[in-house]
Order: structure tokens, then sequence, then C-alpha cells
């Protein structure tokens, strides 16, 4: 089967309410290694995909949570020819699933740098679609994260340019700066 195809079935497969019945009839005829080589599936990913469909996720969302335990969801989602957008959610996901920026004791600076990574301030959406995604598998104080995203955003970053008169390195660690206060 070409690989748009199999993007095709598959994508169709998440808007249903039981996805993982796709899976696991791939897995029972043996087409699941041919198809999607890499993908993982178990229990905690079966738990998860069904809160993404309980909370009435969109495919997108549904499908980086499939792939979020998968070691090579990148490849895998290159190797069927997802779009561009579906990539990069599955490989976020699957990079912060273990983010220790996450934890409720985490320092401003972890929640900055996780955020900076994630490119949570010119993609505001896709971030709040990840923490949706991440918290099918684990607990996120979405509300909060969504807070300090804004508060950190509203940081006047062309003022602190003003005030170092153009010098690339002063303007970078003080908006830095800035904005860590702003999430402590």
């Amino acid at each position: 089967m070409v690989p748009e195809r199999i993007w095709q079935e598959l994508r169709k497969a998440l808007t249903y309410d039981a996805p993982w019945r796709f899976i696991d009839v791939m897995q029972e005829v043996a087409a699941l290694e041919k198809t999607l080589p890499g993908l993982e599936l178990n229990q905690q990913v079966e738990l998860a995909l069904e809160k993404a469909v309980s909370r009435g996720l969109g495919t997108r969302e549904r499908y980086a949570v499939l792939l979020a335990c998968s070691s090579e969801a990148v490849e895998l989602s290159q190797r069927i020819r997802a779009p561009a957008e579906y990539r990069d959610l599955a490989r976020l996901t699957a990079q912060s699933l273990q983010e220790v920026a996450l934890s409720a004791d985490a320092t401003a600076v972890s929640r900055l740098n996780w955020l900076e990574r994630c490119d949570a301030f010119r993609r505001p959406q896709r971030f709040t679609q990840l923490l949706q995604c991440l918290s099918c598998y684990r607990h996120v104080d979405a509300e909060n994260w969504l807070q300090w995203r804004d508060r950190a955003d509203q940081i006047d970053a062309a003022a602190i340019a003003r005030a170092h008169q153009g010098d690339g390195v002063r303007i970078k660690a003080a908006l830095q700066q800035a904005r860590i206060q702003a999430l402590s």
C-alpha cells in the first residue's frame, strides 16, 4: 500500500469513536508492522487514545496521542506522509511526554525553556493542542500553562530592544530575564 493511502486510512480511522479498533485489526492480520512500522501500541497508548476520543479531541490531537510513545514518531510520520501540522504535534507530544518542566515544582527557568522549545509564543494554538494531548497521558495544569505563556508573551520586547540600543546579546538576555520574572 502506498504511503498516502496508509495516511488516509489512518486519518479516517482516527475520526471514529473507537480508532483503536483499526489498529487492532491491522495487528490481527499482521499488517501493522508493514504499514505503520515503529508504532508503539500498549495499554497506556490505548487508554490515552480513549481519553482523547472521550474529550472530543480532533484527528490531529488523536494522531499525536497515538504516536506519543513511539520512539520513531517523526520517521513514521514522514514515512506515511502525514501533513506537517500532524507531524509537528506528534513530535512535540512524544518529546514532551516526560518533560520535567510539567512537574508542579518546576522552576521558572525550566518553564520558560519548555515554552520556547514548544514555540509556544509563536504557535499558541499548537501549544494548546499539545497541552490537550499531554493531558491524555498525565496530569497537566493547562490553565496555569496558558496563563504562564500569556504572561511571558506580554513582555514588551520592543521596549527591551530600545533600552539596549540594538545589542542583540543584551536584548536576548534581558527578554529572557523579564520572562523568567513573569513566570516566577
